[in-house]
């Protein structure tokens, strides 16, 4: 990294270009996760129906009652943020090639007439402002559905 430079917009757009592949593959990590929650989710209703039916028939003491309890309104807040989990969002994906191959280049031409190495250096700018939004919404959403899991 020693002879890239931050003023360098080629170097820029290829670093903003790994993050935001590195932060899709990290949210998809996370949402293959919900394999594991579902298995979580099957253990305690496999073992919850003879809790129930145990404390329901059987005296049982108020010591065990309350325990129970709270181990329902544990569960009840897991499945609350295990339904945030799956709830679906917008990831963000950036815009079609064509829109700086055309419109953007057309526009900066418009503006700029021939000066090439400006239309350039807007364009790449351009896309530089759609990768950090993409990136910024990517990270948002990535450390959102890694607190709920």
């Amino acid at each position: 990294m020693g002879d890239k430079s931050f003023y360098d917009l080629d170097y820029i757009i290829e670093l903003n270009e790994k993050r935001l592949e590195s932060y899709q593959a990290n949210y998809q990590k996370t949402q293959e996760k919900l394999s594991t929650l579902m298995i979580f989710y099957s253990i305690i209703g496999f073992f919850l129906l003879p809790i129930i039916d145990l404390i329901i028939n059987e005296n049982s003491s108020i010591f065990f009652k309350i325990v129970f309890g709270f181990l329902i309104l544990f569960i009840l807040v897991s499945i609350y943020y295990f339904i945030r989990f799956l709830m679906p969002v917008n990831v963000a994906y950036l815009n079609s090639p064509m829109v700086y191959y055309e419109d953007k280049r057309l526009e900066y031409e418009k503006i700029h007439k021939t000066n090439d190495k400006l239309i350039d250096t807007l364009l790449k700018s351009s896309y530089i402002d759609e990768l950090h939004q993409a990136l910024e919404r990517n990270i948002e959403l990535f450390e959102n559905k890694g607190r709920l899991f």
